[in-house]
């Protein structure tokens, strides 16, 4: 009985693994979501790879990092990597999610600030007035991109750089004010993408998050755009900066140990102890299969005689039949 229960136990552990392991994760903006709100299309279209932001310290010229809609804070320390990065020649790109990268914006003493509301368009739209076409200007070309339920950045004090990127003369700002939304709002056009060099590199602020997930890449220019900004550039994305689900928690953290373990030495380990794991196994499934199968044609041939020899005394014919089994075996 025991070695099924282990058996049982090890087939139950490689079902739940296989599934982790082939379950993706349902995070937003998770790079292994492959669902709406996910980064998945975006991450391996472009061979994306992903990065912390204390990684930054690592690269430098001819890369893009882009920040999608962080909901962690940041400090000091993560507004010095990105000012060393840009000042190493290097290019980021700030997709914001409702203000969520203000403070660092504010660290990297930018003097411009994301609106606290929803940008709409009641004409110039995908589908309903929250997803808005607004205008981005690159070089001599115009894109038309569609937001999703985004924001707009107030350009009014500052003096540097630049803003590219235009709500349509039709558009609105909802103003809201904690959770409750207010009367007022602002008319368009109004700036969603502003940009600013900062000695070598180049900081790109983007009032919207969502041209980049699955179910908006590729609507109107989203994709030209994304194609446009990276160019011939290595594109990086900041992982570190979201907070992640209890699963894609566990199922990054057996990702990681796979990689390991196929990366190392160690696998050899595994594979020769699964392999003598599952030879022991079913060595003795096989056995116990064998005797049962052993113990019950010994039983029929028994019945059988006494059938012929109905007076003969059952034990001990037993006793002659086992006797006989086991002088054979050995």
């Amino acid at each position: 009985m025991k070695i099924y229960i282990v058996l049982g136990l090890l087939i139950s552990l490689a079902i739940i693994f296989l599934m982790i392991y082939y379950i993706p994760s349902t995070d937003d903006l998770s790079p292994d979501n492959p669902f709406f709100n996910g980064l998945s299309t975006f991450v391996s279209r472009y061979n994306v790879s992903r990065i912390s932001i204390s990684d930054l310290d690592k690269i430098g010229v001819g890369t893009i990092v882009f920040l999608i809609g962080p909901d962690k804070n940041f400090d000091q320390y993560d507004a010095a990597r990105v000012r060393d990065y840009l000042l190493r020649g290097g290019i980021f790109f700030i997709a914001d999610d409702y203000g969520t990268s203000q403070e660092l914006i504010d660290l990297l003493r930018i003097n411009i600030s994301l609106y606290r509301g929803v940008l709409r368009d009641p004409l110039l739209m995908y589908k309903n007035s929250y997803l808005p076409r607004v205008d981005v200007y690159i070089g001599q070309e115009t894109l038309h991109l569609y937001m999703n339920y985004g924001t707009a950045i107030d350009i009014s004090k500052t003096y540097e750089g630049s803003c590219i990127g235009y709500s349509s003369v039709l558009s609105f700002l909802e103003i809201y004010e904690g959770s409750n939304r207010t009367d007022g709002k602002l008319e368009g056009p109004l700036c969603i993408l502003y940009n600013v060099s900062i000695v070598e590199g180049v900081l790109y602020v983007f009032s919207d998050s969502s041209i980049f997930i699955n179910s908006m890449i590729d609507v109107g220019d989203n994709n030209l755009f994304i194609r446009y900004m990276i160019s011939s550039y290595k594109p990086y994305i900041i992982t570190d900066k979201w907070s992640i689900g209890s699963y894609t928690v566990f199922r990054e953290s057996l990702i990681n140990m796979l990689s390991f373990v196929s990366g190392s030495l160690y696998k050899y380990v595994f594979v020769f102890g699964g392999g003598v794991m599952i030879y022991i196994v079913f060595y003795r499934i096989s056995r116990r299969g064998v005797v049962k199968i052993d113990s019950r044609l010994r039983e029929e041939f028994l019945r059988e005689i006494l059938e012929r020899h109905p007076d003969w005394d059952e034990n001990i014919l037993r006793k002659i039949v086992e006797e006989d089994h086991y002088e054979r075996r050995s």
